[in-house]
């Protein structure tokens, strides 16, 4: 599972994650799946990496946002 201080280093640098990170996001995502903010983390990893796995993430993401202009701040920023 990930830990709590390093899931806020990621998200404030989500430039520095591993494939081990994804892994335990899509973890916590399995157990908890309104979480927006792990879900917007796992978008913009999956963008960094030119994923397949993006369009469909940005539905789901998209989906679990109330505001959609933070999302694409948070993906283009």
């Amino acid at each position: 599972m990930l830990e709590p201080n390093h899931f806020k280093q990621l998200l404030s640098n989500p430039e520095t994650t591993v494939e081990e990170d994804l892994e335990k996001l899509e973890q916590l995502l399995q157990e908890y799946p309104y979480l927006q903010s792990a879900r917007a983390l796992q978008l913009k990893i999956f963008k960094q990496k030119n994923s397949v796995l993006y369009n469909d993430a940005l539905r789901k993401t998209a989906a679990h946002t109330t505001d959609r202009d933070i999302l694409f701040q948070f993906i283009k920023g």
